[in-house]
């Protein structure tokens, strides 16, 4: 066993991932929804890596076989409620551990050639040794830690000795780098439903008999006792298939593409999995190995939460409320608001000074509260809303636009005095806003300064068909995009042919400028979303398309990541968040309009002849939507409301609850 705290890097060098495309996927796409890989020569050298969370804990999973099959493993573990001593955005505890027990067979350690990987929401790996079969599978349960299911079958016609062994017990952090208290791991295995935790397993196996055991990897306090780790072991594997059941089930997508719905279902998985539970109540956080019990206001606020707002699915409901209540106390100042808060909402970062923060937190606050329609709850929020619709109004120049320090992307690009993502969020936050408080009975002007600041965005962004990310910029990036996901239309032509420049659309995505090979995956999903908004259905369906093919069967699957080269395209949460409001708010235009009123504009694609969504959330109403189409004769159908209408494409219509 081998074992190393906090790691950095936190990947091995086998482990780093590069852009490429294969001619040929490596994994197969099957039916229920699984994602699998089985190794053949013209696919090996093979190593990935995939995040999945629960509530107290997250792993990175790196997996992998060589040239010759042979299997390679290991556990990043991050512990986001157990502190380092410097407790900043990356303060979580981690510990990576490579081979945490060891196989026995017949007095000698096997060695495991990888056969096959599957993931259907879990994550399954079957293995092979010589007179063996092994299939893991990878529990996140409901403590800091992990677990594994190992089911060992004797594939020989001689009884096979097992000796299954746990070198390591206990893993003491540095005791220079706790904040609180200090704490430790404890490594055991056991048998299924036995309550003894052991160092040591033996098995005479049977010729075809299966063998099952767990290992699990805890982390607790020094002064802690617990003896329920078996049973939430047991239980685990239970509780994620239920919950990979109702994330299937929540916002369901049907439209006749098996690739777009999988990734879809993958997108809601792993988009949601990323809450904990931390002294300061839920907290969703980006992961990827550094970004934990934190919350971002372009993140979670403005790419994850308008998603969330539509699954009927109460601890996500929680989880915003918390995320937004927590903000507040950054707020009533003439400071900007916070980009994060961090360290179990114990503080905050800010490093990169104005993001457009205040902007990102009104666009997603807004959309939430007229999706879930409850006025009590949007009474108190007008306070902190009103605050930071003011601040950002405050930072107006003589031009009219809004200026901030930086961006989403905190100045790894330039984004000038004032640049067009701030002010398009800024744009649909004042919509937003002024019908929320319309419908609060509250006098406002926000439409006629969102017209306002809709004018001046056309007039100091654009310059002789040139669309400007800010005047500062002197090369093209894909960020002009903004208007179009925004409610901005006026120069679409001009962006949409500055975005499919074949210095910015690659086989890989939209890289961020035309000048570097740099690709972050939230805005090629947003550049997607986009086109669809803009009436360009066919255009964004096929760059969607491949985009899924790519990463949901190529390299690194099957999820959205963050960035490459940057972060060894982590599989940060919000993005796959921004994958599925693509089919809700690209393809079906859904746009909140009032506690009981919403519009849709449907964007559909030729290939798409019928879609279908079921149990999407507005106002605590359940709605499913049917679709469908006929040459240009396009019929909608809400059950839930009586709705049965003909409709057409690339038009607004408007529904009332």
């Amino acid at each position: 066993m081998e074992y190393k705290l906090n790691p950095w890097p936190i990947f091995e060098d086998c482990y780093i991932k590069g852009n490429q495309i294969n001619i040929h996927n490596k994994h197969q796409l099957k039916k229920d929804k699984v994602v699998y890989y089985q190794t053949k020569k013209e696919n090996l050298p093979y190593f990935d890596h995939i995040e999945t969370s629960n509530i107290f804990s997250s792993l990175i999973l790196s997996y992998g076989a060589d040239i010759k099959r042979n299997f390679v493993h290991s556990f990043h573990i991050v512990f986001p409620t157990f502190r380092r001593k410097i407790n900043d955005t990356r303060g979580s505890f981690a510990c990576r551990i490579k081979n945490p027990i060891d196989i026995i067979n017949n007095n000698r350690e096997i060695n495991e050639k990888l056969k096959s990987v599957t993931l259907d929401g879990s994550i399954k790996i079957d293995t092979l040794s010589k007179n063996l079969k092994i299939n893991r599978k990878i529990i996140i349960p409901k403590f800091p830690g992990m677990a594994i299911l190992y089911a060992i079958t004797n594939k020989s016609k001689q009884k096979q000795n097992l000796k299954i062994i746990c070198p390591t017990n206990y893993i003491q952090c540095d005791n220079n780098d706790y904040f609180d208290k200090p704490y430790h791991l404890e490594l055991s295995i056991f048998k299924n439903n036995n309550t003894k935790l052991n160092k040591e397993l033996n098995k005479i196996l049977k010729p075809n008999e299966t063998f099952i055991f767990y290992l699990s990897i805890r982390c607790l306090y020094n002064d802690e006792i617990v003896n329920n780790t078996n049973k939430l072991v047991a239980n685990a594997l239970l509780n994620r298939k239920l919950y990979n059941i109702k994330m299937n089930q929540c916002c369901f997508l049907k439209l006749g593409n098996l690739e777009l719905e999988t990734m879809y279902y993958f997108s809601k998985i792993h988009s949601v999995e990323a809450i904990f539970l931390t002294k300061n109540g839920y907290m969703h956080s980006p992961c990827g190995g550094q970004y934990y019990a934190a919350t971002w206001t372009n993140d979670q606020c403005e790419y994850a939460f308008p998603f969330f707002s539509y699954l009927p699915y109460n601890l996500v409901t929680k989880t915003m409320i918390n995320c937004f209540k927590q903000y507040e106390k950054y707020m009533y100042t003439d400071k900007p608001l916070v980009s994060s808060i961090i360290a179990e909402a114990t503080s905050f970062w800010n490093g990169a000074n104005d993001r457009g923060d205040s902007a990102m937190y009104a666009y997603g606050l807004t959309r939430f509260l007229l999706t879930y329609g409850q006025k009590s709850l949007a009474k108190a929020f007008i306070k902190p809303l009103k605050w930071c619709l003011d601040y950002t109004l405050n930072k107006t120049n003589q031009d009219g636009v809004i200026e901030s320090d930086t961006d989403e992307l905190e100045n790894r690009f330039e984004s000038g005095k004032a640049n067009l993502a701030t002010n398009a969020i800024f744009y649909q936050a004042l919509v937003k806003a002024n019908i929320l408080f319309n419908e609060l009975n509250i006098k406002n002007n926000y439409d006629v300064l969102a017209n306002n600041l809709k004018e001046n965005i056309n007039k100091y962004f654009y310059k002789e068909q040139k669309c400007l990310y800010c005047k500062e910029e002197k090369n093209q990036r894909t960020h002009i995009v903004y208007p179009l996901i925004m409610g901005i239309y006026d120069h679409k032509d001009d962006i949409i042919n500055t975005l499919l420049n074949n210095n910015l659309y690659t086989d890989f995505g939209f890289k961020v400028s035309d000048n570097e090979d740099v690709y972050w995956d939230r805005i090629t999903l947003m550049a997607i979303r986009g086109l669809f908004n803009a009436d360009e259905a066919d255009l964004a369906y096929k760059i969607l398309e491949k985009y899924t093919n790519n990463r949901l069967l190529n390299d690194h699957v099957p999820y959205a990541i963050e960035a490459y080269p940057e972060g060894n395209q982590a599989h940060l949460a919000a993005e796959s968040a921004l994958y599925a409001r693509i089919f809700i708010e690209g393809m079906l235009g859904f746009e909140p309009y009032g506690f009981k009123k919403f519009k849709l504009h449907l964007s559909l694609p030729n290939k798409i002849k019928k879609l279908y969504l079921k149990n999407f959330l507005y106002n605590k109403h359940l709605l499913s939507i049917y679709i469908s189409r006929n040459k240009n004769i396009i019929k909608i159908k809400i059950p839930e409301l009586n709705l049965n209408k003909q409709i057409s494409n690339h038009q607004d219509f408007i529904i009332n609850i």
